[in-house]
């Protein structure tokens, strides 16, 4: 099933040097140490299938880092089995822990990666030994796709390796382009954003400002334009049975509204944050109606030409595309074609094709402010709630720069897009064979290496955050309050509180925030109430 997500990349330490572990590597003589066993035999064993069983990660630790050896065995507690493993691909060493389930300890509840302790931080490195790194590494990882790193806008490492069409045996090339998922989303920010900066789109106007025919009113009257952006409307997906059904027929915006739009939200929006394909299908469609244009042809008009992006679209898969690669996922018999999990042609959500070098044209074309100016730019890429979400980007800043972007991934196609320290540095790397997801593991790797320098001419400890948000200060929290309690009574009404945490940056947070601070359940929360410790964040988005 052809998915479109924003995936949360594994941190782990690099070694550099041989390291000490505990004595032992055996694994426990247990059903859970026999459970262990048996995981890290299907990643490193010849049958795909055995890894695919056991579910995402197994297939990522199996494809993109090849498979795992077991250097040491920790002592844990009774539901757990504590490894050092070290990945041949990149030498990473990662502490795993592996929890089980009290009810049965064969039944894997989780796994938990860490760095390795005592495993020695990862050196930067210069653009030369970046280049000879990602040479051997698209070597290792049997990389089928290109790679690009731009330093100040130009190139500095190019990589290519693969097949375009492995019926034809034709290679990739630079410019192949590729079918990029949700890295899409992007584009439809800047659309919408480019509508707002003109004044014909207001963030706070409800969908149903632009789409006055959308079936169902109530939804269409509460989810605004600026919940549709951050994926805090509650909008849902668009792929399952129905898409899987009717995936032939549907060709414009307009058929996914009538298949999907009589249906309610998720949840009331602006209350959660939950990744929402459709809801991007419709920023699509608002992108149409206010400009009269197709989405497809408002992109073109508006994002590729003035960045100068000559091999990207959306023509339909029927179409016949010069240099776009054919996509190819890992089955049961091997290595065989997406074909039929492809949509009629790419949306507003994701899904259109393009190029490496595209990308760091659109990349230097959105810090260079051609597509939005200053303020539109910094709107775009600033995260709007816990997640680190922004408006079709990912806000992944952290103490020593600014960083952000968007990756796709779908069976098939794969891409990232990193925009470091305002463009200094951009890491993009597209693939047509998925899973495992080879471009966002490879630019991970990437982002671990690279120089990028701050502000005063240091290189950065830190290129690539988490993305969630960080502890707002008590100072900030203070201030958010007194802006919202307009009336100056000493406390918040539900309307207001959604103003205090909009401005923290946690309005996805409101219900679970909103049900623990009332605690006396009288509608309103009293300077007391809004002090008092709270409970985590929702979790960040799954891979």
């Amino acid at each position: 099933m052809l998915r479109f997500t924003r995936a949360i990349l594994l941190a782990s330490a690099i070694a550099l040097s041989p390291v000490a572990f505990a004595q032992t590597t055996a694994l426990p003589d247990t059903p859970q140490g026999q459970t262990v066993k048996a995981w890290i035999e299907a990643v490193n064993g010849p049958d795909a299938e055995a890894a695919k069983a056991l579910g995402p990660f197994a297939v990522r630790v199996r494809g993109d880092f090849g498979g795992m050896s077991v250097l040491s065995v920790e002592p844990g507690r009774a539901n757990e089995v504590i490894t050092v493993v070290r990945e041949p691909v990149f030498g990473n060493y990662q502490r795993m822990i592996w929890i089980f389930e009290a009810a049965d300890p064969t039944k894997v509840a989780g796994i938990r990666v860490q760095p390795a302790p005592g495993a020695p931080a990862i050196e930067r490195i210069d653009d030369k030994q970046l280049a000879a790194f990602v040479d051997e590494s698209v070597k290792k990882m049997n990389y089928s796709g290109t790679v690009l790193v731009a330093r100040n806008g130009k190139p500095v490492v190019t990589a290519v390796a693969g097949l375009a069409d492995r019926e034809a045996n034709i290679p990739n090339k630079l410019d192949t382009s590729f079918r990029v998922g949700s890295m899409n989303k992007m584009m439809t920010a800047v659309g919408v954003l480019q509508l707002v900066q003109a004044g014909k789109v207001k963030l706070d106007a409800p969908l149903g400002t632009y789409l006055k025919d959308y079936p169902n009113k109530q939804f269409a009257e509460t989810v605004t334009i600026h919940h549709l952006l951050s994926h805090t409307g509650g909008a849902g997906d668009i792929f399952g049975p129905q898409f899987t059904a009717k995936r032939l027929e549907l060709k414009t915006l307009k058929d996914y509204v009538a298949l999907y739009g009589s249906r309610a939200p998720e949840f009331t929006p602006g209350d959660n944050w939950r990744y929402a394909n459709y809801g991007f299908v419709l920023l699509g469609r608002v992108i149409e109606e206010v400009s009269g244009q197709s989405y497809p042809d408002y992109v073109r008009d508006h994002i590729f030409k003035p960045a100068g992006m000559k091999n990207s679209g959306f023509e339909p898969e029927s179409a016949n595309v010069p240099n776009r690669a054919k996509g190819y996922l890992t089955g049961p018999n091997g290595i065989e074609s997406n074909a039929s999990t492809l949509p009629w042609s790419g949306t507003s959500a994701g899904g259109g094709y393009s190029t490496v070098e595209d990308w760091l044209a659109f990349s230097n074309a959105l810090t260079g402010h051609k597509l939005l100016d200053k303020t539109h730019t910094e709107l775009m890429m600033t995260r709007k709630t816990s997640t680190g979400y922004a408006y079709g980007y990912g806000d992944n800043s952290t103490a020593d720069i600014r960083a952000g972007g968007h990756n796709g991934g779908a069976p098939g196609m794969n891409g990232n897009l990193s925009i470091l320290a305002d463009g200094q540095v951009v890491v993009i790397t597209l693939v047509n064979l998925s899973p495992p997801s080879q471009a966002s593991t490879l630019a991970t790797e990437i982002m671990k290496r690279v120089k990028v320098l701050k502000s005063d001419g240091t290189v950065a400890k830190s290129v690539w955050g988490p993305g969630g948000l960080p502890p707002s200060s008590e100072e900030a929290r203070q201030a958010a309050f007194k802006a919202a309690d307009t009336d100056n009574d000493g406390k918040l009404d539900q309307a207001a509180y959604r103003k205090a945490l909009a401005q923290l940056g946690f309005s996805d947070q409101f219900a679970p925030y909103w049900q623990q601070r009332d605690k006396d359940k009288d509608g309103f929360i009293t300077a007391e109430e809004y002090k008092a410790p709270i409970g985590a964040a929702a979790p960040p988005p799954p891979q």
